[in-house]
Parts: C-alpha cells; sequence; structure tokens
C-alpha cells in the first residue's frame, strides 16, 4: 500500500493575488487558533486549542472535546440540548470527514455519508433545520484544487445515497456553505474558477434532486469569493467578497422565489471573510476591513435591505471577535483567548460594546 503525504495547499490563482495584496496593505498577522460561533446564536463557541478543541459558553466551565490527532473541525452548530461538529481527519488513505454530536451530555462520533472514489472528503457544511440535522455537503477530490461538490441527506437514523451536486472539473471548487430554506429544501453556495476567474455558484435540493449548479451573480471578469448563505422567512441570503480591481468589498444578494436578486449593499475597502450571526430583525454579518482596519457588522433584514451598521478598530494579528449579545442599540463582541480547557471563561476576557447606526 502507498502511503498518502498531507497535499500542499495549492489556492486558486485569483484568490492568492487578491489576499496577498490584501494581507500586505493590512500589515503582518499572528497565527490564531480557530474559533468557531455557532450562527443559532445562544454563544456556544467551539475553540481551538493547543491540546484539540473545547466548547465555551458565554459564562461558565469550558469542556474539552477530544479528538483524534490530525484532526481539523470547521464547522459547529447548536442543537437542543448539546451541539453538533464537523470536520475531516487525515488518514493514510486521504482525508476523512469527522462528525461529531453531543446530545444529553455525551459526546458520539456519527458515521460519515458512505465513502465514494475520491480520497480526500473536506470542507463539510452541515445542514439543519429547526434544531435537527438534515443532511451535510461536503468537498470530495484528488488532494489538490481539483474537488467536487457532494452531499448527502439524513433520515435521523442514517445517510441516504451520496449524491454528486458538481462534478470535479479541471478547475477549483472550494468555499463551501449551506442552508436549509423554510419550505425543507436545501441550498448550497460555493466559490468555483470559471473562465479565469472565480465566481460563486449555487444548487438547490428540491422535488428529490439538485439542480444543475449555475452562476448566483451576473457575469463578470472580477474575483468572487468566500460565500456565506443564511435562511430567512421567504428565502435566503449571501454575502461574498467581490474584487474591484483594487480591493476586496463586500457583496449581497438575496433568494427569493428561485432567483437571485442584487442587494446592492456597498462596503469598505478590503472587505473579507464574513461570518454570520442572528438579529431581531434578519441577519448579520461581521467581516473584516483593510481601510479603515477594523471589524464591521451590519444587519440585513429578510428582504435584503441593509438596516444597521457598527464597526470598531482592529489591531493586526487580533483574533475574530464574537457577537455575545445584539441589543436594541448596541451590540456586544468578545475577544476569545487561549486558556487551559478547566479554567472558567467569564466576563474577564476582552470585550466591547459598540453603537448600532441605523441606516434610513
Amino acid at each position: 500500500m502507498t502511503l498518502l503525504s498531507p497535499p500542499t495547499s495549492s489556492p486558486m490563482r485569483s484568490i492568492l493575488i487578491g489576499l496577498a495584496a490584501l494581507l500586505t496593505a493590512a500589515g503582518p498577522m499572528a497565527a490564531q487558533h480557530r474559533v468557531i460561533q455557532s450562527p443559532e446564536g445562544r454563544g456556544l463557541t467551539l475553540v481551538e486549542t493547543l491540546e484539540g478543541y473545547r466548547i465555551e459558553e458565554p459564562a461558565g466551565p469550558t469542556t474539552a472535546v477530544e479528538v483524534s490527532q490530525g484532526t481539523t473541525l470547521s464547522a459547529f452548530h447548536e442543537l437542543p440540548g448539546g451541539w453538533i461538529a464537523a470536520g475531516h481527519r487525515w488518514t493514510d488513505a486521504g482525508y476523512q470527514l469527522v462528525l461529531l454530536r453531543q446530545t444529553g451530555g455525551e459526546v458520539e462520533r456519527l458515521e460519515p455519508p458512505a465513502k465514494t472514489m475520491e480520497a480526500f472528503r473536506m470542507a463539510p457544511a452541515l445542514l439543519l433545520e429547526k434544531g435537527e440535522l438534515t443532511g451535510l455537503a461536503w468537498l470530495e477530490g484528488d488532494g489538490g484544487e481539483r474537488n467536487a461538490v457532494m452531499a448527502s441527506r439524513w433520515t435521523g437514523v442514517s445517510w441516504e445515497p451520496v449524491e454528486t451536486v458538481s462534478p470535479m472539473t479541471g478547475e477549483a471548487q472550494l468555499a463551501l456553505s449551506g442552508a436549509v430554506l423554510g419550505d425543507g429544501s436545501h441550498l448550497l453556495v460555493w466559490a468555483a474558477v470559471d473562465a479565469g476567474d472565480d465566481e460563486v455558484f449555487w444548487s438547490r435540493h428540491q422535488n428529490g434532486g439538485w439542480s444543475s449548479p449555475a452562476k448566483l451573480h451576473p457575469e463578470n471578469t472580477v474575483p468572487d469569493i468566500m460565500p456565506r448563505v443564511v435562511a430567512v422567512p421567504g428565502g435566503a441570503l449571501v454575502a461574498w467578497s467581490q474584487y474591484d480591481g483594487k480591493d476586496y468589498r463586500l457583496h449581497l444578494a438575496r433568494f427569493a422565489d428561485g432567483s437571485w436578486i442584487d442587494a446592492g449593499i456597498p462596503s469598505e475597502e478590503g472587505a473579507i471573510h464574513p461570518t454570520l450571526f442572528p438579529t431581531a430583525r434578519g441577519a448579520g454579518f461581521l467581516y473584516q476591513t483593510a481601510t479603515p482596519r477594523s471589524w464591521a457588522l451590519i444587519e440585513i433584514d429578510a428582504d435584503g435591505r441593509l438596516r444597521r451598521r457598527a464597526a470598531m478598530s482592529r489591531s493586526p494579528g487580533e483574533a475574530r471577535p464574537l457577537v455575545l449579545s445584539d441589543e436594541e442599540t448596541s451590540v456586544q463582541l468578545r475577544f476569545v483567548t487561549e486558556v487551559p480547557a478547566n479554567e472558567v471563561v467569564s466576563d474577564e476576557l476582552p470585550w466591547r460594546r459598540i453603537d448600532w447606526i441605523e441606516q434610513p
């Protein structure tokens, strides 16, 4: 048997060029542990540590999560009375999917969907409806840039047959994100190289199958990268970073009645890495900007309208903050730091309250 070596990452061409310029402008960045806040809004957080991972409540004791060596967790959601996390683990046969679920105080390892031909399976997107797992999507490929988008539905006790959402091509497919819409259908978005630049694609599972992958936005010749999608009443919202020839800027669109509508929300220079948090009137996006160097937040309602903005200065190499609470006039952010797994996390951790600015 030939033993595989962990693959060397080879990013997409335009992402590499654009982000290199952005990071040069933003200044040096220190290596950070992965911090994933659950998008459900209770404040539960998965934090990578020197020993593995820990689950952190907004205030109270932390809980260590045991994982095998070589495991990287990249998706995390709250469940009623627990949580679910997904990622991949390096084995002699390549990257394999990892699923962990905690309910009733016990952590169990779920068997991933049945293996297919490709050795490398990674970047899983958990699909949940009303706090229950209903499906999983992931990237599957040869260990380089060439990946297919795959998915399987969860019956509650087992996985249905694996389906190919977008087949492997000679170009890269990355940054997979998914959501379950109000009608129970599954929606996926991802970035892919097309005709020399990166575009955002989407597909929806309804009536027993996945729709043909299609561009989410009008044809252009600039990179569109890092999409994130969230379900809202009547459809979904997606945010991604689009290169304008000089900087990346946040771009938004709304999904309604089976099609996408440009939300037309302008953003600051160097806007990248949008993450999601719930708000009272729709969905919130937290992202970083280069000019000015800041953490920026926006609230978008279910109709795709910009409701509120907030921002605070960002230090070089600073870890991404967590949205601790969203209130009527302000939002509280907290900065996670490395602490032993058995220490109590309390209000002593760095936090800051910033004011929302209502938009006309």
